[in-house]
């Protein structure tokens, strides 16, 4: 203990390191080592508060996620039950359309079949006319007929 009283100041000699080799003064290899333990320890400290900010940083990053995932699991909940309905609604659709096109099927099938019956229609009338334009001729001869048979026996006498 007595001898830490009785150091003297550190003075720079060259060649010669009281500090650490075996001189009254300082080397400048002490020297350089002292400014290295120094920059050395400014770097462990800034990095030691770099690491603390980083690990501060780090959690308001991890309450940040946290919050974002509470706000967002709601959002994708309600966005596949939209989902669910926009494919329900489809599905409806779909129907609706395959109903359409079977209406639409339909209304041709009876739409050719109102055209078959126009044709049939059509000749039957025209057998029809034909037929009573050949009843009436036949009606006009027979009444011609008879009128001139009546007229003729019923002025005459002569059977």
């Amino acid at each position: 203990m007595g001898r830490l009283c009785r150091q003297r100041p550190i003075t720079l000699q060259e060649g010669k390191g009281a500090f650490f080799g075996k001189g009254k003064g300082l080397s400048t290899k002490d020297v350089f080592i002292i400014i290295l333990l120094i920059v050395s320890s400014a770097a462990i400290a800034v990095l030691i508060y770099v690491l603390f900010e980083l690990r501060r940083s780090l959690r308001e990053t991890n309450k940040f996620l946290q919050r974002t995932e509470e706000a967002v699991i709601p959002a994708i909940e309600e966005l596949q039950a939209t989902l669910k309905n926009v494919k329900e609604i489809t599905d409806e659709i779909n129907g609706m359309t395959r109903d359409v096109r079977q209406v639409t099927s339909a209304v041709g099938q009876i739409g050719d079949q109102v055209g078959e019956l126009a044709d049939i229609i059509t000749d039957a009338n025209v057998k029809i006319k034909a037929n009573i334009g050949g009843f009436r001729a036949g009606i006009q001869t027979a009444l011609g007929v008879l009128k001139d048979n009546l007229f003729k026996k019923g002025g005459s006498n002569e059977d």
